[in-house]
C-alpha cells in the first residue's frame, strides 16, 4: 500500500509539473525562403510566442514516411479572387545534429516559382506529420491551413537573382548620358516520377530557364563629339538550372548554376555597326562565407538593427563566363577598329548596402537619405584572334531618398574601358539620377 501511494504522489506530481511547464502559444509558421540555397522554398517550422525560433526539433521522422510525400501537401495561390494549386515537387526534412528521428524543420519545394502578386496558403492531410514539442507544450495551429508569411518579392530576388533592371541619366564635366537595362526570366520545370513496378515511386525534378536581356547605353553629343556609351546589346538564351545545396556545398559554396546557350546582337546606337554572336555561357549565383563577411563588414549603419544587419545573408553577385564566335553583320564606319570572329567574356555584378534605415537630422539633404548602396558592374571581353582585352569597370555609389524600392535614386558613378561592339574608351565620373524598373 505505501508503493502505491508513492506512485500515485509521484505521478500527480510529475503530471502538475508538466501542466505548469506546459505552453500552449506555440505555432506553426511557413514563411518564404529568403535565402539562395533552393530556387522556390516555404519552410515549416516552430515559432514561440514571442516569434522566435522554437529551439527543440519536434518533427518525428521516422514514424510516418507521409512526411516526405509531396502530394500530402497543398499550396494554393490567391490572386483576383481565384484560387490554384501549385505543385510541389519535393519535401526536404532538417533533422537536429544530435539525432537524425526527429527534425526541426521541414521545406516545401516548389515545381515552378511563385506570382509576386499573390497570396499563399499551406495545408496538409490529416496525420502527414506528429509534432511533439517538449514539456507537454502545445501547438494551437498544427493542424493549418497556414498563411505564407514573408516577403514574395524579396523570395525572388534571392531565389532567381539577375541586374536590377534600370534606367539612368547623368550629367559628366562636359556631356550627358543615358543607359538602360531589362532583365527577363522565365522558368519552366519538369517533375518526372521514377521507380520500378509497384516499388515506391520518387520524384526528380530538372529546371530549365530562358532569359531575354536588352541593355543600351548612349552619350548625347559633347563638344569633342565623343560617344563612348555607344551599345546596344539584345540577348536571348537558354539554360539548364542546377542548385548546389548548402548542406552540400560546392568548394565552399551554395546557390545556382545555368549552363546554356545564347545569342546576342550587338550594336551602337546609331546602327552603323552590328554583330552576332553565338556562344555558349555560364552563370552563377553563387553564396559564400566570404560574401556574407563583405556584405556585414561594408553595411556600416542599419537603423533598424544596429551597426550591422549580422543575421541578414548576402544578395550573391551574378558571375557569367562565356564563349562567343562573332559574325559582322553590318559595318559603316571607316573608323572602327577590327576585332576577331572568337571572343571569350565574363561579367560579374554585385548590389551592396552600405547603409539602411538612415536616420541623420538636422542636415540639410543628407537628412532625406533613406539608404545607400555600392553597385559593382564589372565585364570583360578577350579577343582571341587578336590577343587583345577589353575591360569594362563601372561603379556607382546610389542614394535612396524614399523607402520605396522604384522611386529615382541619386547615383554617382564612375565609368571606365570599352563596349562592344566599337570598342572605344571612355574614362569619366558621372552624377545624375537612376531608378529601378
Amino acid at each position: 500500500m505505501k508503493i502505491l501511494a508513492l506512485s500515485i504522489t509521484v505521478a500527480l506530481t510529475c503530471g502538475w509539473n508538466s501542466l505548469a511547464l506546459a505552453r500552449e502559444k506555440l505555432q506553426l509558421q511557413a514563411e518564404w525562403s529568403s535565402k539562395p540555397s533552393d530556387p522556390d522554398l516555404i519552410n515549416i517550422q516552430i515559432l514561440e510566442e514571442d516569434d522566435s525560433w522554437y529551439e527543440p526539433s519536434i518533427f518525428t521522422i521516422s514514424s510516418l514516411p507521409e512526411m516526405k510525400d509531396p502530394k500530402q501537401y497543398t499550396v494554393t495561390a490567391s490572386k483576383n479572387g481565384k484560387d490554384s494549386t501549385l505543385k510541389i515537387s519535393k519535401v526536404i526534412l532538417h533533422p537536429d545534429e544530435s539525432t537524425s528521428t526527429h527534425a526541426n524543420r521541414l521545406s516545401l519545394v516548389l515545381a515552378s516559382p511563385p506570382d509576386k502578386d499573390s497570396k499563399f496558403k499551406v495545408s496538409w492531410k490529416p496525420g502527414t506529420f506528429k509534432v511533439v514539442p517538449e514539456n507537454g507544450d502545445t501547438v494551437k495551429n498544427k493542424d493549418g491551413p497556414l498563411d505564407v508569411q514573408g516577403n514574395v518579392t524579396k523570395h525572388l530576388t534571392y531565389a532567381h537573382p539577375l541586374p536590377d533592371n534600370e534606367l539612368s541619366l547623368k550629367q559628366g564635366e562636359d556631356f550627358g548620358a543615358w543607359s538602360f537595362r531589362y532583365f527577363y526570366s522565365t522558368t519552366k520545370v519538369l517533375v518526372t516520377e521514377d521507380g520500378e513496378p509497384g516499388a515506391e515511386k520518387f520524384q526528380t525534378t530538372q529546371q530549365y530557364n530562358l532569359h531575354l536581356g536588352i541593355k543600351s547605353a548612349g552619350t548625347f553629343q559633347s563638344a569633342d563629339e565623343n560617344k563612348y556609351l555607344d551599345q546596344f546589346e539584345a540577348e536571348l538564351g537558354g539554360y539548364w538550372v542546377d542548385t548546389i545545396y548548402r548542406h552540400k556545398p560546392m568548394l565552399g559554396n551554395w546557390g545556382i548554376v545555368e549552363f546554356g546557350f545564347s545569342t546576342k546582337l550587338q550594336a551602337d546606337q546609331d546602327f552603323d555597326m552590328i554583330d552576332q554572336t553565338f556562344g555558349a555561357n555560364a552563370w552563377f549565383y553563387l553564396h559564400n562565407k566570404t560574401f556574407d563577411d563583405i556584405h556585414r563588414f561594408f553595411r556600416f549603419y542599419d537603423g533598424k538593427r544596429g551597426t550591422q544587419g549580422y543575421h541578414e545573408t548576402a544578395l550573391p553577385p551574378v558571375i557569367k563566363f562565356g564563349y562567343d564566335y562573332v559574325t559582322n553583320l553590318q559595318e559603316n564606319d571607316p573608323t572602327s577598329k577590327e576585332t576577331g570572329h572568337n571572343r571569350f567574356d565574363g561579367s560579374f555584378y554585385w548590389s551592396l548596402p552600405l547603409a539602411r534605415n538612415v536616420e541623420i537630422k538636422g542636415i540639410p539633404l543628407i537628412d532625406q537619405i533613406k539608404q545607400v548602396n555600392f553597385i559593382t558592374d564589372l565585364a570583360c571581353i578577350y579577343d582571341i584572334d587578336k590577343s587583345n582585352f577589353s575591360p569594362e569597370v563601372n561603379l556607382s555609389v546610389d542614394f535612396a531618398i524614399t523607402d520605396s524600392d522604384k522611386a529615382p535614386k541619386i547615383s554617382l558613378s564612375w565609368i571606365n574601358g570599352k563596349t562592344a561592339p566599337k570598342f572605344e574608351h571612355f574614362d569619366a565620373f558621372l552624377a545624375g539620377f537612376k531608378m529601378k524598373l
